[in-house]
């Protein structure tokens, strides 16, 4: 199970977009960098008895700053499962993610309050933060410069 294996293009796009069940992920590229979009769900990771997010996209380090890898998952209404995504996610491509800034982005079809006590949620947030990133969560579209 490598990154690459769910490689699905190279471009500098001024817009990534990621859509499933009208759920949209859109990362704005203002500065047209050379973007990797990734497959994870049935491409990077291909055991159905694994979770597994369903996309990601990579923007290369510049100057001093590492490049950064936002996981995707576009998602029901479960903001707990696709937690627990994000977080199987990572195991199963801790060698991939080894010196990257790792953000998750989470699109809900309709965002419930979050149980911010909830365990998989807390860990989720924590084992992002420890990889310099963020865990960002929103209803049908989620759009943010990358």
């Amino acid at each position: 199970m490598a990154l690459s294996d769910g490689l699905l293009g190279k471009d500098d796009r001024a817009v990534v977009v990621f859509s499933e069940n009208g759920r949209d992920y859109r990362g704005r590229n203002p500065h047209r960098k050379v973007i990797s979009r990734y497959r994870i769900d049935g491409g990077a990771i291909c055991d159905d008895t694994k979770k597994r997010c369903d996309s990601a996209c990579e923007i290369p380090a510049t100057g001093p700053a590492r490049s950064s890898l936002y996981l995707i998952e576009l998602k029901g209404k479960d903001l707990i499962h696709a937690c627990e995504q994000l977080l199987d996610t990572m195991q199963h491509l801790a060698t991939d993610l080894s010196g990257k800034t790792v953000h998750g982005r989470i699109v809900l079809s309709r965002v419930p309050a979050p149980d911010l006590r909830s365990t998989n949620y807390m860990r989720c947030d924590q084992a992002l933060r420890k990889r310099g990133g963020t865990l960002k969560q929103q209803a049908k579209i989620l759009e943010e410069d990358i």
